[in-house]
């Protein structure tokens, strides 16, 4: 028989930055076929909410970068990295 093998990697997307003094509170949206395991925003670890359907909302508090630029990306539990992350410059 097949052994189908998750090579799909996740999805994700940048929903909101809202700065917050000296902090940045940023929201997204990852999706994948499968589980996602983690999402970080320029290597950062995001809090992820509950998951349904391969879907996850994720939020992140942080220092606003200083080269104003983020960088938000997720792994699924297969191990597949997002290889187009999701980039924003803040200017």
């Amino acid at each position: 028989l097949l052994q189908p093998v998750d090579d799909l990697p996740p999805a994700t997307i940048v929903t909101q930055v809202v700065r917050d003094g000296d902090e940045l509170r940023i929201t997204g949206i990852s999706h994948d076929n499968g589980d996602i395991t983690g999402v970080t925003v320029n290597g950062r670890k995001a809090e992820c909410a509950a998951q349904v359907a391969g879907v996850v909302d994720w939020k992140i508090r942080m220092p606003r970068p200083a080269d104003g630029k983020l960088t938000a990306l997720a792994v699924d539990r297969a191990g597949n990295t997002e290889q187009t992350a999701h980039r924003i410059d803040l200017g």
